[in-house]
């Protein structure tokens, strides 16, 4: 049975909160992303047999609602979605620990260019995706690439090289150059990240424009993103939902540059 999913989060990524779990989730019932506004007039309708409940309200929902992922609230997630996510699961089970980890290089391919994400260290990654003729050059060393297709047509791609730093990072097909991150002329630092808690939340300053993601590193080992590729300058989020101690892992991205830092708490 649906239900509406009422959890918000810091913009402009809410990897935490249902709406975003569940559009990034695989399932063999693809479905379609709907953007900011047009919430009830998604042209795409996946509509239930069965009436849904709505938790938050306590309202019956008829059958003939549309099912709709977004990153804005509110979000409506039937057992069509749902039972889509969990069959995946159920086939895909969490792979166990030792996966690799490493920078991870991704991005989007459009018009014949590589648009690069900011490069971000992962640890414990699978890369998804099928193996593909691209390859990635870091520094000259040529990695492999994995491409994938989303529900709209776009092509999006993934490579995972090792730690180190890289001057440059270059997309090829074959013999074309498909894009180029290089490092940035001036050294990368920390100058204006600033960082605190108080109040119950965690409060993040630092230089808008700059790319940075946030996790929250257990004393037991559990690594928890709350956000990725944020240039907004600032963050404040709150600390009810995560456990005491552990330290905060800030990464600020510039070019092909990643610097990784441990705040302790």
């Amino acid at each position: 049975m649906g239900a509406w999913a009422s959890g918000r989060g810091p913009e402009p990524f809410r990897g935490l909160y249902p709406s975003a779990q569940l559009y990034l989730s695989p399932s063999d019932k693809p479905a379609h992303h709907s953007p900011r506004g047009y919430r009830l007039h998604h042209p795409h309708s996946y509509p239930s047999e069965r009436f849904q409940y709505d938790l938050a309200h306590r309202v019956l929902i008829p059958p003939d609602r549309y099912d709709l992922m977004s990153y804005c609230s509110p979000e409506w997630v039937s057992d069509y979605t749902y039972e889509g996510a969990q069959g995946f699961l159920e086939e895909n089970p969490p792979q166990p620990l030792g996966l690799p980890s490493g920078l991870l290089v991704s991005g989007r391919i459009q018009g014949g260019r590589a648009l690069f994400h900011p490069p971000v260290w992962v640890e414990g990654f699978r890369l998804e995706g099928e193996a593909s003729p691209y390859r990635l050059e870091a520094d000259g060393q040529p990695h492999p690439v994995y491409l994938l297709r989303d529900s709209e047509g776009g092509l999006a791609f993934q490579s995972l090289l090792p730690k180190s730093s890289y001057t440059q990072l270059a997309l090829y097909k074959g013999g074309e150059l498909l894009g180029v991150l290089e490092a940035p002329i001036s050294p990368l630092g920390l100058e204006g990240v600033e960082l605190k808690e108080e109040g119950g939340l965690l409060r993040l300053r630092w230089p808008p424009g700059r790319a940075l993601s946030l996790a929250h590193l257990s004393s037991t080992g559990d690594r928890t993103l709350l956000t990725l590729w944020n240039r907004n300058g600032h963050l404040d989020y709150p600390l009810e939902a995560l456990p005491p101690g552990g330290a905060w892992e800030v990464q600020v991205a510039e070019g092909s540059l990643v610097l990784r830092h441990l705040f302790p708490r």
